[in-house]
């Protein structure tokens, strides 16, 4: 048996199982989305993309999942930066182009009459607290 096949083995099977949960909430995109971000960042910090022979990341998100490479790379954006309530409140193409201010990309400025400002509208979408570097 080669060096580390067990190891090899067991991060397919952990692939295998996110994936799955993936499918599953893709099912309720809507609802799933922000989900779907975790486990994707999952697989990415975890590297179990290799274990499938994929060189990168993006590669497997191109012939592995159906969102898309970008959706599903926004996707991770979105639970990096946003608390999982408020995101899941906004929905995802709201938070979709409020990355896209965040990283400076045009965006096209909503009406006058678009923008909230009556009693009970929402407030602006609030940030993860920044995270100390310890190091």
């Amino acid at each position: 048996m080669p060096t580390g096949a067990e190891e090899i083995k067991a991060k397919i099977a952990e692939l295998h199982n996110q994936t799955q949960k993936i499918r599953t909430l893709r099912k309720r995109l809507d609802k799933g989305f922000f989900d779907i971000g975790v486990v994707l960042a999952e697989i990415q910090q975890q590297e179990l993309y290799q274990a499938k022979g994929y060189g990168s990341f993006e590669a497997f998100l191109e012939r592995e999942i159906d969102l898309g490479k970008q959706t599903s790379l926004r996707l991770i954006k979105v639970a990096h930066v946003f608390q999982r309530e408020v995101a899941l409140d906004y929905g995802m193409d709201r938070l979709f182009v409020a990355l896209a201010a965040l990283e400076g990309d045009a965006v096209p400025k909503p009406a006058p009459s678009a923008i909230p400002s009556a009693p009970g509208s929402k407030p602006p979408l609030p940030l993860k607290p920044p995270m100390r570097i310890v190091g």
